[in-house]
Formats: C-alpha cells, sequence, structure tokens
C-alpha cells in the first residue's frame, strides 16, 4: 500500500536517547564515528545529546562541527528553561545555545500530572516555560523540534491541557511538534487515533512521532503514527536505549521505505543498512539478535529442509525480500534438518560440473550428516563448509602444516603467548605471537609466519570470535572464528575437547579459505589472459 508517495525525515536519537541505555557509553570519537555511518546511510537529522550533560558533550559539538557530512544535520537536544527563571539566566540553555547548531530539539511536558507532580509548577508557568524556550531559539534563526513528551498519556487524562502545550510550542516558532509516547505504553491504535485527532484540533501542522519499546509496539506505533499523517519519526538505529528501549530505526527504515513506498533515505542507500549496523553494533559492544528483522545474522537463513528447498527454487517462497536489498544475505545452514537437495546447491556453487550422485558428493552428504547427527557440528559455516568441500572433492591439503602449538598465560601481565611451530613448502619455522587471550595469540603467531610466505595474507583481520560448548556433548568447544579483508568477510569453526586445538582448526580453516579464493582468482585471471592472447 502506498501512502501518496509521502517523504519521511528521520531523526536518529542513539548518541543521545540510546546512550541512555544502562549497557551502553561511547567515547568522543566512537560518537563521531557513528555520526559518519549515519551521515553515509542518509538519515536526516542525527541527535548529538545534550551540550549541558556534560564536558565530553560539549567537546563532541565542538569536534562534530569538523566533519563533512553530506546529508546530515546535527541537533542538539535540551529541555525548557527552569520553572521562575527567564532563559537568559538559565545555564542550561546557555550550554545548548553555544553548541552552535543550526537544529535544536526541546523537551517539554505535556501531561498534566507531570507538571504538578515532577516539575512541581502550575500549567500556565509551564506552558510559559515551552513557548519561551522556542521562541528564544527560533528569534536566533534555529529550527526548533519541539518533543512533547509524555504527550499519549497526558492526551488520554487531559487532551486539552496537551494541546495547550502544542499551541505553546507553535507560538514559540518550533517547526515540528514531535508526540512522544514517553512511557512505552500505548498501542497502535491509541496512536493512529491521538494523531489523527491533533490534526483535526491543529490544522496543516508538521508532526513527528517518538516512540519507546516497553510494550514492544515502538516499530508498528511508529508505523501507524505514519499512517495518520506525521512527516517525522525519531529512534535509535539498533532501538536500545532507556528501559525496553526506543523504535528501532533498522527495522522501521526499510519498513516504510520497502513495505510503504515512503522515502526515508535515499534508496540506493539501503544496501549499507546491515553494514552499518554492525559497525554500531560493534561500537556499542552489544550483539545483533540473530532474528532482528532485515540485518539479523538469521533473517534471510533457511535450515529447515523443506524451507530451504523452496528458496533455492523460488526465493520469495520463504522470502519477503531480497536480502541484497539491505546489504544482508540469504544462508542456508547445514544441520541434520538441511536436505541432500540443499547440500548438493551448496556444493555445486563451488563445483558446477560436479555430479548429485558422485562419490564425493555423497561422502560430503555423509559427512555432514554424521556430524550433526553427534552434534559434532553446529551450522557448519559456509567458508569451513567450502574448505571442506575442497579436502574431499579435489583431495586437498592445507597451505601448511601445523606442527605443534603451546600456549602460556601469565597471570600478572594478563597476556598471553603462543609458540608455534609450522612447516609451509617443506621448510619447518618456529614463530611466537602474544596477544590479550588465546585466540589473539594463536593468530598473531600463525599470521606473522604466513604472510611472509603468502602476502595475499597482509589483508586479512581478525573481527571477532565466540565459545560456545556442544550442548550434547558438554565436554567439547565449539570456537567460530570471523574473519575479513578489504572486499569480503567469512566464518569458520573448530571444534575439540581441547581448547586450543578448536582454535587452531577454526583458524587454519579460515586462513585456508583466504588463500584457497586468493588462488582460485589467481587461476582464473591466468586463464582470462590466455583466452584473451588467443
Amino acid at each position: 500500500m502506498k501512502l501518496n508517495n509521502r517523504k519521511i525525515d528521520i531523526l536518529d536519537s542513539t548518541l543521545r536517547d540510546g546512550e541512555q541505555s544502562n549497557f551502553i557509553t561511547f567515547s568522543i570519537d566512537e560518537k563521531l564515528e557513528i555520526v559518519e555511518l549515519l551521515d553515509k546511510l542518509g538519515i536526516k537529522y542525527i541527535e548529538g545529546g545534550n551540550p549541558a550533560a556534560n564536558h565530553k558533550e560539549i567537546e563532541f559539538f565542538n569536534r562534530v562541527k569538523m566533519l563533512d557530512l553530506n546529508n546530515s544535520k546535527i541537533v542538539a537536544f535540551g529541555t525548557t528553561r527552569r520553572k521562575n527563571t527567564s532563559v537568559s539566566q538559565d545555564l542550561q540553555i546557555e550550554a545548548l545555545n553555544k553548541a552552535e547548531t543550526d537544529y535544536v530539539c526541546i523537551a517539554g511536558k505535556c501531561w498534566d500530572f507531570h507538571v504538578k507532580e515532577v516539575l512541581g509548577t502550575n500549567e500556565a508557568e509551564n506552558l510559559k516555560m515551552i513557548e519561551d524556550t522556542c521562541s528564544f531559539f527560533s528569534l536566533k534563526g534555529k529550527h526548533v523540534f519541539f518533543d512533547a513528551e509524555h504527550f499519549f498519556d497526558g492526551f488520554k487524562t487531559n487532551p486539552d491541557f496537551s494541546l495547550k502545550a502544542l499551541d505553546a510550542a507553535k507560538r514559540g516558532g518550533a517547526m515540528c511538534f514531535v508526540l512522544c509516547d514517553t512511557n512505552g505504553g500505548s498501542f497502535p491504535d491509541e496512536i493512529f487515533n491521538i494523531v489523527t485527532d491533533v490534526f483535526n484540533s491543529l490544522g496543516d501542522v508538521a508532526l513527528g512521532f517518538h516512540g519507546h519499546n516497553d510494550t514492544g509496539m515502538a516499530v508498528a506505533n511508529s508505523v501507524m503514527a505514519v499512517k495518520a499523517g506525521v512527516s517525522h519519526v525519531q529512534g535509535t538505529y539498533l532501538g536500545f536505549g532507556e528501559r525496553c528501549g526506543n523504535a528501532n530505526l533498522s527495522t522501521l527504515i526499510p519498513d516504510l521505505q520497502l513495505k510503504r513506498e515512503i522515502d526515508c533515505i535515499p534508496l540506493d542507500n539501503l544496501r549499507f543498512l546491515t553494514k552499518i549496523a554492525n559497525r554500531i553494533a560493534k561500537i556499542s559492544n552489544i550483539t545483533i539478535c540473530g532474528g532482528t528483522p532485515y540485518i539479523g545474522a538469521s533473517a534471510f537463513t533457511h535450515k529447515a529442509g523443506m524451507h530451504a528447498d523452496g528458496v533455492i527454487k523460488s526465493p520469495s517462497s520463504f522470502e519477503h525480500i531480497d536480502p541484497k536489498t539491505v546489504g544482508n544475505i540469504r544462508s542456508l545452514p547445514l544441520s541434520e534438518l538441511t536436505g541432500k537437495a540443499t547440500i548438493f546447491q551448496k556444493i555445486s556453487k563451488i563445483f558446477p560440473n560436479i555430479k548429485k550422485n558422485s562419490l564425493e558428493t555423497q561422502n560430503l552428504i555423509s559427512i555432514i550428516k554424521t556430524n550433526e547427527e553427534y552434534a559434532y557440528k553446529s551450522n557448519m559455516p559456509d567458508a569451513s563448509f567450502e574448505v571442506l568441500c575442497y579436502r574431499i572433492v579435489e583431495n586437498y591439503s592445507s597451505f601448511f602444516k601445523l606442527i605443534y602449538c603451546e600456549v602460556m598465560t601469565a597471570f600478572n601481565s594478563g597476556k598471553v603467548t603462543a609458540n608455534v611451530k609450522l612447516e609451509v613448502d617443506r621448510i619447518e619455522k618456529s614463530t611466537t605471537g602474544i596477544g590479550d587471550d588465546i585466540m589473539s595469540a594463536i593468530y598473531n603467531s600463525l599470521k606473522s609466519e604466513l604472510e611472509i610466505f603468502y602476502p595475499e595474507l597482509y589483508s586479512i583481520r581478525l573481527i571477532d570470535y565466540d565459545v560456545k560448548t556442544v550442548k550434547k556433548f558438554p565436554y567439547l568447544y565449539n570456537i567460530s572464528v570471523s574473519m575479513e579483508d578489504e572486499l569480503n568477510s567469512w566464518m569458520t569453526e573448530g571444534i575439540s575437547k581441547n581448547i586450543v586445538e578448536a582454535v587452531c582448526t577454526a583458524l587454519i580453516d579460515s586462513f585456508d579459505y583466504k588463500l584457497i579464493n586468493s588462488s582460485r582468482k589467481s587461476v582464473a585471471m591466468k586463464e582470462a589472459n590466455t583466452a584473451r592472447r588467443r
């Protein structure tokens, strides 16, 4: 359903509302990096924080001015002046003004309960606080968003006062009135009806919506607010924030853009959605839930045999969009639920000429099914599967041989040392690596020696790793390793009763995956050059 080919302005509050999450803290450099990521995506407004909060926020606003942004406008956040205080004497207003942003967001109370019980003032003074503050900034030539705090709760009990608060902001020169479901307790039908009532009362004004997720409906509420006519929506990129968080923009933006054909960002930029989400998650030190719509690692994963078979035949049979649209990928993990057709389809992508009933194909299917049955593998990553295929189909042996690996830890230093002996091109080499943990120590020791023989390994980087125990066999370690180079990223795994052996197995697969693909590219280039010379 189209909604009149409308355009919605998005304000991302990750750096302000998002940082109010009890497990999120950003350094100034991290905030600046997030600004650049959101600018690349095409977010129109980025709320940087409250410059009156602390010196870090002040420094952020000083440094963000130096960024060369192409799409985004920086917004400074503050609240109305204090009760019984002039705007010119309010230190918070002064700090907000000194941030020198062209856009400011002013939060003001719109629930008479809060006015009396929280602010401890009367309705008339609260309305004056709203008007005075908005007027102060609009007269200085700034664009003012008025965040109508607790609007929906206030409207439900005293709609006349809530509307008077909006009128006060309007008299003060606010350009957009953002209706906030601050407690996050409203339902979608309530949001739609109240926004409609506000339009009927105020006429042709610019309304926005700011939703919290305390009932799990922040995204749905935002969609209903848009359906009711708002032209401005606020949220945080990954949905985190105070209590249960805010509307998740990584879900809301494609919901509106792809399902309702409403422009939020440049359409071509949607392909950055997943990559930027993963980077912000890394900065925030959180893990994105695999089932997160659009950007989750499982969002386009098909494990059941029937589903995997269906999506191979026709992607739309079990996918609502093409995962490439949002920069994600389709995954057909290998497990005991995987059908033989799916396994063969994955093999044939690597070896297009292989026969379905070949001995190599049957051996691979048998290995995967047996490993899964006894829980020795856990949804084998694609890179490990590819390396396994080369070992079975082409009788491939590793580019190097790991003879032994010895790991030592020093309690006082907190460092781990890995002593490794390798054989490369029939030459034995010993090397040492130091890291903060077993994984980084072994990785550093292997890479430092291998990149001498294989320069293509210079470009790889260890991104992350995960340690689990196999459920049916709690004495087995399952180590997954994520790596990347300048173009791609991949994951491998290793499983063993010995954690060092599991780490080594996962790393060997990762290095081999890179070297196999580099070798394939080299061969393909040589063949192409030979063909051109002919």
